[in-house]
């Protein structure tokens, strides 16, 4: 029987697997941008002021199969990341901001 895996190489696994044109071209509103049954990628909202920022968060999900992410949801395990609404960052800029910013 193999090791489990950890939650911070997951996350690691879960960043590098978000599709880049999910992170382009980002919504106005809060939704759900990526998931798996481990983690999801959230657009949580705008911020206020001007100029304004995309929110983006990965929270841990309840649904996890691994104990140890469980334990974590709903917590925030990488980000804030907020970005620019000119449309300046690219995907991988954004990929960059969230290993950049994870939080185990």
């Amino acid at each position: 029987m193999g090791k489990s895996k950890s939650a911070k190489n997951v996350l690691l696994e879960f960043i590098e697997s978000i599709p880049t044109h999910k992170m382009e071209g980002l919504p106005f509103t809060q939704t759900t941008l990526y998931s798996t049954s481990n983690y999801r990628l959230d657009m949580q909202g705008m911020t206020s002021g001007d100029p304004q920022f995309h929110n983006l968060q990965i929270q841990a999900n309840k649904q996890s199969t691994i104990t140890s992410i469980r334990k974590l949801a709903p917590k925030t395990v990488a980000g804030e990341v907020l970005v620019p609404t000119d449309g300046s960052w690219t995907g991988e800029d954004v990929r960059q901001a969230l290993l950049n910013t994870k939080k185990i």
